[in-house]
């Protein structure tokens, strides 16, 4: 009776020690999915910067990044062709608003507006490892927003550009392998003017 006890015993334990293990070994998965997930969103915030900083790298008959105020208005136009006011990864908001951080945050790559980003590499020409699913998959999204003190809220005060006066919003959303894994980050690019 004594040993049987004892067997019970050892078989709760065991059971318990490998229940622990299995939810160790799954919050460990979730955290390397949001991981790379996290270091797909960093390279895609970097890929856009490169974007903004490559004036002409993008074809005359797509949306592209104004460098002079008097271009502004085609290229809100062009962002706005489908109703969207977003086109290949460059958008023109209504207002400042107009796209909070909920909307980011419930972006789904099955949503039409997942189309209008721009993927890694799409207009720089970096090339993603093959190995970095989180990063293939991911999007960005460079809102031109002229520079005034709505825009550059809470930030330093910048004097802008008399020339090129915008400021670049852009917000990267990488999803990760997992159901519910998504990573959303978003910085404010305020172009310095050359002296």
């Amino acid at each position: 009776m004594v040993v049987l006890a004892m067997l019970l015993v050892a078989t709760v334990l065991i059971i318990g020690g490998l229940s622990l293990l299995n939810q160790h070994q799954r919050s460990a998965a979730l955290d390397m999915d949001r991981t790379r997930a996290l270091e797909a969103a960093q390279a895609l915030l970097s890929d856009a910067e490169q974007d903004i900083k490559t004036p002409g790298a993008r074809s005359s008959s797509s949306v592209f990044f104004p460098l002079r105020l008097r271009e502004f208005e085609d290229v809100r136009q062009r962002a706005w062709l489908d109703g969207v006011g977003c086109r290949e990864g460059i958008c023109v908001p209504q207002t400042m608003d107009s796209w909070p951080a909920s909307h980011w945050r419930k972006l789904s790559t099955n949503d039409a507006f997942w189309r209008t980003g721009a993927s890694y590499g799409s207009h720089t020409g970096a090339s993603s490892p093959s190995d970095h699913a989180a990063l293939a998959r991911g999007r960005y999204w460079v809102e031109v927003l002229i520079n005034d003190e709505s825009t550059t809220q809470g930030a330093p005060a910048v004097v802008p550009d008399a020339i090129t006066p915008f400021v670049y919003r852009v917000t990267a959303v990488a999803p990760g392998q997992r159901d519910g894994t998504l990573v959303v980050l978003q910085t404010l690019i305020v172009p310095v003017p050359e002296s």
